[in-house]
Protein backbone atom coordinates (compact mmCIF):
# COMPACT_ATOMS: atom_id res chain seq x y z
CA UNK A 1 0.00 0.00 0.00
CA UNK A 2 1.53 3.43 -0.87
CA UNK A 3 0.08 6.23 0.46
CA UNK A 4 1.25 9.77 1.40
CA UNK A 5 -0.18 12.78 3.74
CA UNK A 6 -0.82 12.63 7.42
CA UNK A 7 -3.97 13.36 8.84
CA UNK A 8 -6.34 12.88 12.30
CA UNK A 9 -7.28 9.33 12.74
CA UNK A 10 -10.96 8.90 13.09
CA UNK A 11 -12.31 6.07 15.61
CA UNK A 12 -15.57 5.62 15.57
CA UNK A 13 -17.65 2.79 17.49
CA UNK A 14 -20.85 1.16 18.67
CA UNK A 15 -21.32 -0.39 22.31
CA UNK A 16 -24.60 -2.25 22.26
CA UNK A 17 -26.38 -3.42 25.69
CA UNK A 18 -28.82 -5.47 24.73
CA UNK A 19 -30.07 -7.16 27.66
CA UNK A 20 -29.69 -11.44 28.33
CA UNK A 21 -33.26 -11.76 27.05
CA UNK A 22 -33.13 -9.95 24.15
CA UNK A 23 -34.38 -11.79 21.04
CA UNK A 24 -31.95 -13.35 18.34
CA UNK A 25 -32.80 -11.04 15.72
CA UNK A 26 -31.38 -8.53 17.33
CA UNK A 27 -28.34 -7.67 15.56
CA UNK A 28 -26.05 -5.62 14.26
CA UNK A 29 -24.48 -6.19 10.28
CA UNK A 30 -22.13 -3.03 9.59
CA UNK A 31 -23.79 0.25 10.41
CA UNK A 32 -27.05 -1.35 10.08
CA UNK A 33 -28.66 -1.96 13.87
CA UNK A 34 -31.63 -4.03 13.89
CA UNK A 35 -33.86 -3.33 17.18
CA UNK A 36 -36.62 -5.18 18.72
CA UNK A 37 -39.95 -2.74 19.24
CA UNK A 38 -40.85 -2.73 23.12
CA UNK A 39 -43.39 -5.36 24.17
CA UNK A 40 -45.95 -2.83 24.74
CA UNK A 41 -45.94 -0.88 21.07
CA UNK A 42 -47.08 -3.08 17.76
CA UNK A 43 -46.55 -2.86 14.28
CA UNK A 44 -49.27 -1.14 13.42
CA UNK A 45 -48.11 1.52 15.95
CA UNK A 46 -44.72 1.84 14.10
CA UNK A 47 -46.35 2.36 10.88
CA UNK A 48 -48.79 4.56 11.90
CA UNK A 49 -46.02 6.77 15.28
CA UNK A 50 -47.67 9.60 16.02
CA UNK A 51 -45.39 11.74 18.25
CA UNK A 52 -46.24 9.74 21.52
CA UNK A 53 -45.47 6.56 20.23
CA UNK A 54 -42.33 8.29 17.82
CA UNK A 55 -40.91 9.57 21.48
CA UNK A 56 -41.51 6.02 23.14
CA UNK A 57 -39.23 4.57 20.18
CA UNK A 58 -37.04 7.02 20.61
CA UNK A 59 -36.20 6.39 24.22
CA UNK A 60 -36.26 2.52 23.08
CA UNK A 61 -33.58 3.14 20.71
CA UNK A 62 -31.07 4.99 22.58
CA UNK A 63 -31.85 2.92 25.64
CA UNK A 64 -30.57 0.04 23.37
CA UNK A 65 -27.25 1.32 22.03
CA UNK A 66 -24.91 4.36 22.12
CA UNK A 67 -22.59 5.75 19.76
CA UNK A 68 -19.30 6.96 20.89
CA UNK A 69 -16.93 8.85 19.05
CA UNK A 70 -13.58 8.53 20.32
CA UNK A 71 -11.36 11.35 18.65
CA UNK A 72 -7.57 10.97 18.21
CA UNK A 73 -6.01 13.54 16.62
CA UNK A 74 -9.53 14.29 14.72
CA UNK A 75 -9.59 17.22 12.27
CA UNK A 76 -13.17 19.19 13.53
CA UNK A 77 -14.52 19.09 9.90
CA UNK A 78 -13.89 15.21 9.71
CA UNK A 79 -17.70 13.56 10.09
CA UNK A 80 -18.29 10.50 11.89
CA UNK A 81 -19.85 7.62 10.16
CA UNK A 82 -24.09 7.00 10.32
CA UNK A 83 -26.20 4.33 11.35
CA UNK A 84 -29.39 3.08 9.95
CA UNK A 85 -32.08 1.44 12.02
CA UNK A 86 -34.50 -1.38 11.00
CA UNK A 87 -37.06 -1.95 13.71
CA UNK A 88 -37.97 -5.49 14.05
CA UNK A 89 -42.06 -6.51 15.09
CA UNK A 90 -42.40 -8.95 17.93
CA UNK A 91 -42.00 -11.95 15.27
CA UNK A 92 -38.44 -10.64 14.48
CA UNK A 93 -39.01 -9.67 10.80
CA UNK A 94 -38.26 -5.82 9.68
CA UNK A 95 -40.71 -3.53 9.82
CA UNK A 96 -40.78 -1.70 6.06
CA UNK A 97 -44.23 0.02 6.03
CA UNK A 98 -43.57 1.80 2.39
CA UNK A 99 -43.12 -1.90 1.06
CA UNK A 100 -46.14 -3.28 2.67
CA UNK A 101 -48.33 -1.08 1.57
CA UNK A 102 -46.96 -0.58 -1.60
CA UNK A 103 -47.43 -4.73 -2.28
CA UNK A 104 -51.29 -4.72 -1.02
CA UNK A 105 -51.85 -1.23 -3.45
CA UNK A 106 -52.27 -2.79 -7.21
CA UNK A 107 -53.19 0.66 -8.33
CA UNK A 108 -51.00 2.55 -10.10
CA UNK A 109 -49.20 5.35 -8.27
CA UNK A 110 -48.27 9.27 -9.05
CA UNK A 111 -44.26 9.55 -9.22
CA UNK A 112 -43.05 8.76 -5.32
CA UNK A 113 -41.82 11.95 -4.22
CA UNK A 114 -40.38 12.82 -0.64
CA UNK A 115 -41.84 15.91 1.69
CA UNK A 116 -40.05 16.92 4.97
CA UNK A 117 -41.62 18.00 8.61
CA UNK A 118 -39.11 19.58 11.14
CA UNK A 119 -40.65 18.09 14.56
CA UNK A 120 -38.23 17.73 17.11
CA UNK A 121 -39.71 18.46 20.96
CA UNK A 122 -36.45 17.25 22.66
CA UNK A 123 -34.37 19.62 20.95
CA UNK A 124 -36.14 22.31 19.02
CA UNK A 125 -34.41 23.91 16.32
CA UNK A 126 -34.42 27.46 17.00
CA UNK A 127 -36.11 29.80 13.79
CA UNK A 128 -32.32 30.43 12.67
CA UNK A 129 -32.00 26.68 12.48
CA UNK A 130 -35.02 25.61 10.92
CA UNK A 131 -34.78 28.66 8.50
CA UNK A 132 -31.00 27.21 7.23
CA UNK A 133 -32.26 23.41 7.39
CA UNK A 134 -35.36 24.06 5.17
CA UNK A 135 -32.98 25.96 2.93
CA UNK A 136 -30.51 22.63 2.75
CA UNK A 137 -33.61 20.65 1.58
CA UNK A 138 -35.02 22.48 -0.66
CA UNK A 139 -31.04 23.12 -2.45
CA UNK A 140 -30.44 19.77 -1.77
CA UNK A 141 -33.55 17.05 -2.79
CA UNK A 142 -33.78 18.17 -6.45
CA UNK A 143 -29.99 17.60 -6.46
CA UNK A 144 -30.08 14.36 -5.29
CA UNK A 145 -33.02 13.46 -7.52
CA UNK A 146 -31.62 14.23 -10.66
CA UNK A 147 -28.03 11.92 -9.52
CA UNK A 148 -30.14 9.08 -7.60
CA UNK A 149 -33.38 9.03 -9.34
CA UNK A 150 -37.26 9.39 -8.07
CA UNK A 151 -37.28 7.91 -4.72
CA UNK A 152 -38.64 4.26 -3.88
CA UNK A 153 -42.07 5.73 -1.92
CA UNK A 154 -44.19 8.45 -1.41
CA UNK A 155 -42.91 9.38 2.37
CA UNK A 156 -43.24 12.06 4.87
CA UNK A 157 -39.47 12.35 6.39
CA UNK A 158 -38.90 14.04 9.56
CA UNK A 159 -35.57 15.83 10.76
CA UNK A 160 -35.12 15.61 14.31
CA UNK A 161 -32.26 17.09 16.16
CA UNK A 162 -30.28 14.95 18.38
CA UNK A 163 -27.18 16.35 20.08
CA UNK A 164 -26.15 13.29 21.77
CA UNK A 165 -24.96 12.36 17.82
CA UNK A 166 -22.54 15.33 17.57
CA UNK A 167 -21.20 15.16 14.29
CA UNK A 168 -22.98 12.21 12.90
CA UNK A 169 -26.46 11.08 11.61
CA UNK A 170 -29.21 8.40 11.89
CA UNK A 171 -31.79 7.36 9.64
CA UNK A 172 -34.85 4.84 10.90
CA UNK A 173 -36.50 3.21 8.09
CA UNK A 174 -39.32 2.31 9.59
CA UNK A 175 -39.99 5.24 11.26
CA UNK A 176 -39.06 7.54 8.24
CA UNK A 177 -37.36 9.79 10.11
CA UNK A 178 -33.74 11.43 9.76
CA UNK A 179 -32.02 12.25 13.13
CA UNK A 180 -28.69 14.43 13.33
CA UNK A 181 -26.52 15.86 15.81
CA UNK A 182 -25.78 19.29 14.13
CA UNK A 183 -27.03 21.03 10.77
CA UNK A 184 -23.93 19.89 8.92
CA UNK A 185 -24.84 20.00 5.06
CA UNK A 186 -22.79 16.38 4.42
CA UNK A 187 -24.73 14.82 7.43
CA UNK A 188 -28.04 15.92 6.53
CA UNK A 189 -27.56 15.00 2.46
CA UNK A 190 -26.16 11.25 3.49
CA UNK A 191 -29.05 10.27 5.30
CA UNK A 192 -31.31 11.99 2.90
CA UNK A 193 -29.90 10.01 0.34
CA UNK A 194 -30.61 6.89 2.54
CA UNK A 195 -34.33 8.02 2.70
CA UNK A 196 -34.86 7.92 -1.21
CA UNK A 197 -34.25 4.14 -0.53
CA UNK A 198 -36.11 3.87 2.24
CA UNK A 199 -37.88 0.13 2.82
CA UNK A 200 -35.53 -1.23 0.17
CA UNK A 201 -32.36 0.12 1.75
CA UNK A 202 -29.27 -2.10 0.57
CA UNK A 203 -28.00 -4.65 3.45
CA UNK A 204 -24.58 -4.46 1.91
CA UNK A 205 -22.92 -1.30 3.05
CA UNK A 206 -19.94 -1.47 0.21
CA UNK A 207 -23.77 -0.96 -2.11
CA UNK A 208 -25.45 1.17 0.38
CA UNK A 209 -22.97 3.66 2.19
CA UNK A 210 -20.50 3.71 -0.83
CA UNK A 211 -23.75 4.40 -3.29
CA UNK A 212 -24.81 7.31 -0.70
CA UNK A 213 -21.34 8.45 -0.06
CA UNK A 214 -20.80 9.14 -4.18
CA UNK A 215 -24.17 10.91 -4.70
CA UNK A 216 -23.12 12.89 -1.30
CA UNK A 217 -19.95 14.31 -2.84
CA UNK A 218 -21.56 14.87 -6.46
CA UNK A 219 -24.22 16.76 -4.74
CA UNK A 220 -21.70 19.59 -3.08
CA UNK A 221 -20.22 19.17 -6.45
CA UNK A 222 -23.34 20.64 -8.02
CA UNK A 223 -23.84 23.28 -4.93
CA UNK A 224 -20.10 25.24 -5.12
CA UNK A 225 -21.81 27.88 -2.52
CA UNK A 226 -21.87 25.14 0.56
CA UNK A 227 -19.12 23.78 1.90
CA UNK A 228 -17.91 19.80 1.65
CA UNK A 229 -14.42 18.83 3.10
CA UNK A 230 -14.39 15.98 0.45
CA UNK A 231 -15.51 18.25 -3.27
CA UNK A 232 -14.21 16.60 -5.99
CA UNK A 233 -13.25 13.34 -4.42
CA UNK A 234 -10.48 16.19 -2.68
CA UNK A 235 -9.59 14.43 0.60
CA UNK A 236 -6.41 12.56 1.11
CA UNK A 237 -7.89 8.83 1.27
CA UNK A 238 -9.73 9.42 -2.16
CA UNK A 239 -6.11 10.81 -3.93
CA UNK A 240 -4.28 7.55 -2.88
CA UNK A 241 -7.35 5.89 -4.15
CA UNK A 242 -5.33 3.95 -6.39
CA UNK A 243 -2.85 2.86 -3.44
CA UNK A 244 -5.62 2.16 -0.32
CA UNK A 245 -7.80 -0.07 -2.54
CA UNK A 246 -6.65 -3.64 -1.34
CA UNK A 247 -8.37 -6.32 -0.57
CA UNK A 248 -8.30 -6.35 3.08
CA UNK A 249 -9.76 -3.30 2.85
CA UNK A 250 -12.87 -4.95 1.81
CA UNK A 251 -15.39 -6.09 4.57
CA UNK A 252 -17.39 -9.48 5.15
CA UNK A 253 -20.74 -9.59 3.34
CA UNK A 254 -19.97 -6.33 2.34
CA UNK A 255 -19.75 -4.68 5.90
CA UNK A 256 -17.66 -1.90 7.07
CA UNK A 257 -16.99 -3.36 10.77
CA UNK A 258 -17.24 -0.34 13.37
CA UNK A 259 -14.42 -1.31 15.21
CA UNK A 260 -11.90 -0.81 12.75
CA UNK A 261 -9.90 1.95 13.09
CA UNK A 262 -10.03 2.81 9.54
CA UNK A 263 -13.86 3.27 9.16
CA UNK A 264 -13.71 6.68 7.44
CA UNK A 265 -10.97 5.29 4.92
CA UNK A 266 -13.73 2.53 3.89
CA UNK A 267 -15.78 5.24 3.39
CA UNK A 268 -14.08 7.03 0.94
CA UNK A 269 -12.88 4.02 -0.93
CA UNK A 270 -16.29 2.65 -1.72
CA UNK A 271 -17.53 6.50 -2.10
CA UNK A 272 -14.64 7.26 -4.87
CA UNK A 273 -15.81 3.47 -6.01
CA UNK A 274 -18.98 4.30 -7.35
CA UNK A 275 -18.15 8.18 -7.86
CA UNK A 276 -16.09 6.86 -10.73
CA UNK A 277 -19.19 5.13 -12.20
CA UNK A 278 -21.26 8.15 -11.97
CA UNK A 279 -18.55 9.98 -13.43
CA UNK A 280 -18.58 7.66 -16.52
CA UNK A 281 -22.14 7.42 -16.45
CA UNK A 282 -24.39 9.97 -14.11
CA UNK A 283 -27.46 8.40 -15.32
CA UNK A 284 -26.51 4.89 -13.96
CA UNK A 285 -28.21 5.24 -10.21
CA UNK A 286 -31.52 6.20 -11.60
CA UNK A 287 -31.67 3.67 -13.44
CA UNK A 288 -30.17 0.80 -10.63
CA UNK A 289 -32.31 2.44 -8.66
CA UNK A 290 -35.69 1.90 -10.52
CA UNK A 291 -34.68 -1.74 -11.67
CA UNK A 292 -33.55 -2.15 -7.78
CA UNK A 293 -36.81 -0.99 -6.24
CA UNK A 294 -38.96 -3.37 -8.76
CA UNK A 295 -36.91 -6.53 -8.05
CA UNK A 296 -37.12 -5.84 -4.56
CA UNK A 297 -41.06 -5.34 -4.69
CA UNK A 298 -41.21 -9.04 -5.67
CA UNK A 299 -38.30 -10.19 -3.39
CA UNK A 300 -36.76 -7.99 -0.92
CA UNK A 301 -33.66 -10.83 -0.46
CA UNK A 302 -32.72 -9.12 -3.65
CA UNK A 303 -31.39 -6.07 -1.32
CA UNK A 304 -28.68 -8.11 0.21
CA UNK A 305 -28.09 -10.77 -2.46
CA UNK A 306 -24.22 -9.53 -3.72
CA UNK A 307 -25.05 -11.54 -6.93
CA UNK A 308 -28.16 -9.93 -7.94
CA UNK A 309 -27.27 -6.73 -7.47
CA UNK A 310 -24.32 -7.07 -9.66
CA UNK A 311 -26.88 -8.55 -11.65
CA UNK A 312 -28.86 -5.33 -12.12
CA UNK A 313 -25.85 -2.98 -12.04
CA UNK A 314 -23.99 -4.99 -14.81
CA UNK A 315 -27.52 -4.09 -16.81
CA UNK A 316 -26.75 -0.41 -16.85
CA UNK A 317 -22.77 -0.08 -17.11
CA UNK A 318 -21.06 -2.06 -19.16
CA UNK A 319 -17.65 -1.09 -18.29
CA UNK A 320 -15.77 1.50 -15.76
CA UNK A 321 -12.13 2.22 -15.92
CA UNK A 322 -12.01 0.55 -19.62
CA UNK A 323 -13.10 -3.14 -17.86
CA UNK A 324 -15.87 -5.27 -18.23
CA UNK A 325 -18.02 -4.23 -15.37
CA UNK A 326 -17.59 -7.17 -13.24
CA UNK A 327 -14.36 -7.87 -13.74
CA UNK A 328 -14.23 -4.10 -12.37
CA UNK A 329 -15.94 -4.58 -9.60
CA UNK A 330 -14.12 -7.50 -8.54
CA UNK A 331 -10.86 -5.75 -8.86
CA UNK A 332 -11.64 -2.87 -6.01
CA UNK A 333 -10.41 -4.30 -3.14
CA UNK A 334 -13.16 -2.09 -1.04
CA UNK A 335 -16.10 -3.78 -2.53
CA UNK A 336 -14.76 -7.17 -1.36
CA UNK A 337 -17.26 -8.89 0.05
CA UNK A 338 -15.24 -11.48 1.35
CA UNK A 339 -11.66 -10.43 2.50
CA UNK A 340 -8.62 -12.37 3.63
CA UNK A 341 -8.69 -13.42 7.76
CA UNK A 342 -5.69 -13.14 9.49
CA UNK A 343 -2.83 -10.65 10.89
CA UNK A 344 -2.39 -7.64 8.41
CA UNK A 345 0.43 -4.77 8.48
CA UNK A 346 -0.14 -1.99 6.32
CA UNK A 347 0.86 1.68 5.70
CA UNK A 348 -2.10 4.16 6.59
CA UNK A 349 -1.54 7.66 5.77
CA UNK A 350 1.76 9.71 5.69
CA UNK A 351 3.64 12.77 4.77
CA UNK A 352 6.78 11.33 2.10
CA UNK A 353 9.09 11.72 3.24
CA UNK A 354 8.66 13.30 6.87
CA UNK A 355 6.93 10.25 8.14
CA UNK A 356 5.18 7.11 7.78
CA UNK A 357 2.33 5.64 9.64
CA UNK A 358 1.71 1.75 9.54
CA UNK A 359 -0.91 0.13 11.35
CA UNK A 360 -1.40 -3.37 12.64
CA UNK A 361 -4.82 -5.76 12.99
CA UNK A 362 -6.44 -8.90 12.63
CA UNK A 363 -9.48 -10.19 10.64
CA UNK A 364 -10.72 -13.51 12.38
CA UNK A 365 -12.94 -16.45 10.13
CA UNK A 366 -16.61 -14.14 10.88
CA UNK A 367 -15.30 -11.28 9.60
CA UNK A 368 -14.80 -9.70 13.36
CA UNK A 369 -11.96 -6.66 13.69
CA UNK A 370 -9.54 -5.67 16.11
CA UNK A 371 -6.43 -3.00 16.19
CA UNK A 372 -2.89 -4.75 18.27
CA UNK A 373 -1.76 -2.69 20.26
CA UNK A 374 1.51 -2.49 22.05
CA UNK A 375 3.39 -3.96 19.15
CA UNK A 376 6.76 -3.26 18.52
CA UNK A 377 7.72 -2.40 14.54
CA UNK A 378 10.65 -1.88 12.35
CA UNK A 379 11.00 -0.71 8.99
CA UNK A 380 13.92 0.07 6.73
CA UNK A 381 13.55 2.46 3.45
CA UNK A 382 15.35 2.55 0.38
CA UNK A 383 15.82 4.86 -2.75
CA UNK A 384 14.64 4.11 -5.89
CA UNK A 385 17.64 2.50 -7.35
CA UNK A 386 17.54 -0.15 -3.81
CA UNK A 387 20.45 1.31 -1.48
CA UNK A 388 19.42 1.70 2.06
CA UNK A 389 18.53 4.62 3.31
CA UNK A 390 17.46 4.69 6.69
CA UNK A 391 15.84 2.88 9.39
CA UNK A 392 13.44 3.42 12.37
CA UNK A 393 11.06 1.60 14.68
CA UNK A 394 8.32 2.34 16.79
CA UNK A 395 5.42 0.50 18.81
CA UNK A 396 1.94 0.36 17.90
CA UNK A 397 -0.77 2.57 20.09
CA UNK A 398 -4.31 1.77 21.61
CA UNK A 399 -5.18 1.70 18.07
CA UNK A 400 -3.21 -0.30 16.15
CA UNK A 401 -0.64 2.58 14.54
CA UNK A 402 2.86 4.19 14.39
CA UNK A 403 4.51 6.10 12.75
CA UNK A 404 8.32 6.18 11.68
CA UNK A 405 10.16 9.75 11.36
CA UNK A 406 11.70 10.80 8.47
CA UNK A 407 14.38 9.07 6.62
CA UNK A 408 15.86 11.26 3.67
CA UNK A 409 14.45 15.26 3.86
CA UNK A 410 14.85 16.58 0.06
CA UNK A 411 14.47 13.35 -1.76
CA UNK A 412 11.95 12.90 -4.62
CA UNK A 413 11.66 9.45 -5.90
CA UNK A 414 10.62 6.16 -5.49
CA UNK A 415 10.77 4.74 -1.82
CA UNK A 416 11.03 1.20 -0.65
CA UNK A 417 9.81 -0.02 2.62
CA UNK A 418 9.92 -3.27 4.09
CA UNK A 419 8.71 -3.44 7.62
CA UNK A 420 7.98 -6.52 10.07
CA UNK A 421 5.71 -6.81 13.20
CA UNK A 422 6.09 -10.05 15.74
CA UNK A 423 2.26 -10.98 16.58
CA UNK A 424 1.08 -11.71 19.34
CA UNK A 425 0.64 -15.45 18.94
CA UNK A 426 4.28 -15.66 18.06
CA UNK A 427 3.77 -15.18 13.92
CA UNK A 428 5.61 -12.06 12.23
CA UNK A 429 3.53 -9.65 9.73
CA UNK A 430 5.39 -7.96 7.05
CA UNK A 431 4.84 -5.45 4.41
CA UNK A 432 7.22 -4.99 1.64
CA UNK A 433 5.51 -1.93 -0.80
CA UNK A 434 6.48 1.36 -2.84
CA UNK A 435 5.87 4.86 -1.95
CA UNK A 436 5.89 8.28 -3.73
CA UNK A 437 7.81 11.13 -1.97
CA UNK A 438 7.70 14.40 -3.74
CA UNK A 439 5.02 16.81 -4.57
CA UNK A 440 1.41 15.70 -5.03
CA UNK A 441 -0.08 17.84 -7.35
CA UNK A 442 -2.38 16.97 -10.78
CA UNK A 443 -2.03 13.52 -11.54
CA UNK A 444 0.81 11.78 -10.17
CA UNK A 445 2.15 8.28 -8.93
CA UNK A 446 4.84 5.91 -9.45
CA UNK A 447 6.22 3.04 -11.25
CA UNK A 448 6.96 0.24 -9.83
CA UNK A 449 9.94 -0.98 -12.15
CA UNK A 450 11.44 1.64 -13.88
CA UNK A 451 13.32 4.64 -13.03
CA UNK A 452 12.60 6.38 -16.03
CA UNK A 453 11.30 7.35 -19.58
CA UNK A 454 7.86 9.36 -20.44
CA UNK A 455 4.57 8.99 -18.91
CA UNK A 456 1.45 10.20 -21.95
CA UNK A 457 -1.73 11.08 -19.89
CA UNK A 458 -4.27 11.43 -22.65
CA UNK A 459 -7.99 12.56 -21.40
CA UNK A 460 -10.62 10.49 -23.29
CA UNK A 461 -13.49 12.38 -23.24
CA UNK A 462 -11.83 16.04 -23.23
CA UNK A 463 -10.21 18.55 -26.04
CA UNK A 464 -7.82 18.36 -23.83
CA UNK A 465 -4.40 17.31 -25.49
CA UNK A 466 -2.24 14.69 -24.14
CA UNK A 467 0.38 15.56 -21.38
CA UNK A 468 3.86 13.79 -21.39
CA UNK A 469 5.48 13.93 -18.69
CA UNK A 470 8.89 12.51 -17.47
CA UNK A 471 9.59 9.40 -15.20
CA UNK A 472 12.37 10.92 -12.65
CA UNK A 473 13.69 8.15 -10.13
CA UNK A 474 10.85 6.60 -10.69
CA UNK A 475 7.74 8.87 -10.22
CA UNK A 476 6.15 12.01 -12.54
CA UNK A 477 3.45 14.58 -11.75
CA UNK A 478 0.89 16.09 -14.28
CA UNK A 479 -0.03 19.39 -12.25
CA UNK A 480 -1.59 20.98 -15.62
CA UNK A 481 -4.29 17.70 -15.15
CA UNK A 482 -5.45 18.87 -11.67
CA UNK A 483 -9.00 19.96 -12.04
CA UNK A 484 -9.64 17.97 -14.94
CA UNK A 485 -12.44 15.14 -14.81
CA UNK A 486 -13.24 12.33 -16.24
CA UNK A 487 -11.20 9.37 -17.93
CA UNK A 488 -7.93 9.15 -18.71
CA UNK A 489 -5.18 6.57 -20.29
CA UNK A 490 -1.74 6.86 -18.89
CA UNK A 491 0.78 5.37 -21.52
CA UNK A 492 4.79 4.44 -20.38
CA UNK A 493 7.17 4.23 -23.04
CA UNK A 494 9.20 2.50 -22.78
CA UNK A 495 9.57 -0.08 -20.47
CA UNK A 496 11.78 -2.92 -21.60
CA UNK A 497 10.98 -1.82 -25.30
CA UNK A 498 7.23 -1.96 -24.61
CA UNK A 499 4.53 0.13 -23.95
CA UNK A 500 2.13 0.09 -20.62
CA UNK A 501 -1.02 1.57 -20.68
CA UNK A 502 -3.64 2.16 -18.28
CA UNK A 503 -6.77 3.40 -17.75
CA UNK A 504 -8.35 5.13 -15.33
CA UNK A 505 -11.46 7.69 -14.18
CA UNK A 506 -10.85 10.29 -11.42
CA UNK A 507 -12.97 13.11 -10.58
CA UNK A 508 -11.81 17.19 -10.83
CA UNK A 509 -9.18 16.91 -7.78
CA UNK A 510 -5.17 15.12 -7.44
CA UNK A 511 -5.39 11.66 -8.09
CA UNK A 512 -2.25 9.30 -7.58
CA UNK A 513 -1.59 6.60 -9.72
CA UNK A 514 0.78 3.68 -9.06
CA UNK A 515 1.95 1.48 -11.87
CA UNK A 516 3.20 -1.86 -11.62
CA UNK A 517 3.54 -2.97 -15.09
CA UNK A 518 3.80 -6.63 -14.96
Amino acid sequence: MIVFRAVGVLVSSLALSFSYGAPPAERQEGNILYLSIPPDVSTSDVEFAGPRVARRLDEHVRARFSKRRVAGAVPSNTPAPDLIIVLLDHEGQPIVPERKGVKANSAAAATPSLSFTYDSPASPWTPDELATLQSLVKDMYPIVEQIYGTPAFTNQVNIRRDPYLSASGTYNLSVNEIVVGSLRPDVVCHEMVHAFRDDNLIRLNSFEEGMARAVEVEVFNRLPALYHWDRGHGYSHDVFYDALNRPEMGGAGGNFAWGFVNLLLRYQLSGYAWGKVLIENPRFLPRFNAALYTAAQSNPAVTGDEAALLDIAARFQGSVEGTAFRDWYGSQGILNSNPPAGQFLDQFIFRAPDDITFYLFERNSWGGEWMLSSVPLSATFYDHAGQLVGSGSGVTGAYGWTSIPAWCQGYSGRMGITATAPLPDGGTATISSHAFAGTPAGIFGLVTNADNGTITITPANSRRSAVTVPVVNGVFAAPELESFRGTFTATLDPLNGKRYTRTFTKDASPYFLYLDPR
